[in-house]
């Protein structure tokens, strides 16, 4: 009966370390969020290439300066920044960024086909992450012009 009890609270405990995990905490660094994107066909040979990006946030009166790190992961890795921005809470409306890819999609090579867009909340006031800021990804596409 102790056995079977203790397999039970090992199992509940290891249930709410898993969720708690995935939510944000108010003690805790806020982690990066991460998409892939494909790039259109066209993308080495276009003269404009951006990334659109639409981001969504709530966060509470103690995230003083909100803002977000926007990267491309390298399929190797490493990664290349390629902007930053400032949050705004937007009750779960999402905001929309555009970014100039040309520069880093230079960096790649030829044979990539897809990306990793990487967005990492920051504190834009000079300090460490906000665990404060619930930050998702609505959408990320690539378009050429």
């Amino acid at each position: 009966m102790a056995r079977k009890l203790a397999c039970a609270a090992l199992a509940v405990a290891l249930a709410v370390a898993a969720l708690s995990a995935d939510a944000p905490a108010g003690g805790r660094a806020a982690t990066p969020l991460r998409t892939k994107v494909a790039l259109p066909v066209d993308a080495r040979d276009s003269s404009v290439v951006m990334l659109e990006l639409g981001l969504a946030a709530t966060h509470d009166a103690a995230a003083r300066h909100p803002g977000a790190v926007v990267r491309l992961r390298r399929p190797q890795g490493g990664a290349v920044e390629i902007g930053r921005v400032s949050i705004v809470a937007s009750g779960g409306d999402a905001q929309r960024y555009q970014f100039n890819l040309a520069p880093a999609l230079k960096r790649l090579g030829r044979g990539v086909r897809s990306v990793e867009i990487e967005v990492a909340p920051v504190d834009r006031g000079g300090g460490e992450a906000q665990s404060a800021l619930a930050l998702v990804i609505r959408w990320a596409r690539i378009v050429t012009r």
